[in-house]
């Protein structure tokens, strides 16, 4: 009679652990019915410009996956922890979010260094993220568990050079760059430098807080450097900073924008000092007429009707496009593992006029390789693309 209870109980037991087995329930973030997320994203510190229309577009594609069904019968449930743009607290709200969340994976939009002090941590916890930075300490080499959607700021940095030197046809030219003062500024800065060395330009550098409002030293710094072309990287409000105050003074190099220097924010808030104003970005406007925006506009529309929306939305819906097609690739056993090899599986992904095709392999799991350059039309307050899509990759 003991026996029997005894076998019975190892039967039992078997049965209930190949229930769990069969739907997940010992995989951190994934249950029968639910994939937990979470996000990483300032929302009330120095960058909100940039990162709070970025979350959106991120919720709101998730929001809109969930209403269609989820993915294999998984509705996708997004904890959202604000940073404030501060390195503490991202480890504050990462360790929150794996350990007392239990998530599947995270959508990180913040700083470089924000990401890059997490690095020993999610390859411990094994932890695939989706990463709003794509410097090159980020992917080169490839880290198993880290993505982006666009390609390295380091790429985009020569072919912004490139277009200075054969679309503009700048005989000579003396740049300068004012970049945030983090490392993602310092990374700008350091592939300009590597850039032109070689080509005997002159450069000149400088920085500008994150939570700055004037930048009246680094104009006229630049203006004495005799800079006519200027590279703007960082954030809207680098530019706006820059811009409004070399407006102030008559000085009137090119300006160009890079990284995150490139949303419509900046013709509306700095106005007729954003006249002329050049910029490269990887991803679509709002309003631009491409199959993949018109339906990103038609659905958000049902969320928050009749706003516009700047390009960083476009980022951020694009990030949870490839998370969500890498967790359908994933399959039904989902885990880690199986997410970060079903994003490794992606060739040539037609985000319809979105970006240019993304693709990611086990060498490589930066996704984006194009860009295309865009002018401030100042009447309708938004960029027109001057350029056509083109490789920024090696």
């Amino acid at each position: 009679m003991r026996k029997e209870k005894v076998f019975t109980i190892f039967v039992v037991t078997l049965f209930v652990l190949g229930i769990t087995h069969v739907y997940g329930e010992d995989v951190r973030g994934v249950s029968k019915d639910t994939i937990k997320v979470g996000l990483i994203a300032d929302m009330t510190g120095p960058v909100t410009a940039v990162t709070v229309p970025m979350s959106n577009g991120i919720k709101n594609y998730l929001r809109y996956l969930n209403e269609q069904g989820g993915i294999h019968g998984r509705k996708i449930r997004l904890i959202h922890e604000d940073d404030r743009y501060s390195v503490p607290l991202t480890l504050a709200a990462f360790k929150k979010l794996v350990f007392r969340d239990g998530i599947l994976t995270c959508i990180m939009v913040t700083g470089t260094a924000n990401i890059s002090a997490l690095m020993p941590h999610y390859e411990k916890q094994k932890l695939p993220i989706i990463s709003v930075s794509s410097a090159e300490i980020i992917v080169k080499p490839v880290k198993r568990y880290v993505f982006t959607v666009q390609d390295t700021y380091q790429n985009r940095v020569k072919t912004v050079i490139d277009y200075i030197l054969k679309d503009l046809k700048a005989k000579n030219p003396v740049l300068a760059c004012a970049n945030l003062d983090n490392e993602s500024g310092r990374t700008i800065s350091r592939a300009i430098q590597e850039t032109v060395k070689p080509l005997g330009i002159k450069f000149h550098e400088e920085y500008i807080s994150p939570a700055a409002i004037d930048a009246t030293s680094q104009v006229m710094n630049s203006r004495r450097a005799k800079a006519n072309y200027v590279i703007l990287g960082g954030s809207d409000g680098t530019a706006i900073c820059f811009l409004r105050d070399a407006y102030k003074i008559g000085y009137k190099p090119q300006f160009i924008g890079t990284l995150f220097s490139n949303s419509e924010a900046i013709i509306e808030i700095a106005g007729r000092a954003a006249d002329g104003y050049i910029c490269d970005n990887p991803f679509a406007l709002w309003g631009d007429a491409a199959k993949g925006v018109q339906e990103m506009m038609r659905i958000t529309e049902g969320y928050l009707p009749g706003k516009r929306q700047t390009v960083d939305y476009t980022v951020g819906w694009v990030k949870s496009m490839i998370l969500a097609e890498g967790i359908k690739r994933g399959g039904e056993g989902l885990n880690s593992e199986s997410l970060v090899e079903g994003i490794e599986t992606i060739r040539g992904f037609d985000t319809e006029g979105l970006t240019g095709p993304l693709t990611y392999g086990s060498d490589d799991h930066k996704g984006g390789n194009y860009t295309r350059f865009l002018k401030a039309y100042l009447k309708n307050k938004t960029f027109i693309p001057i350029t056509e899509w083109r490789r920024s990759s090696d």
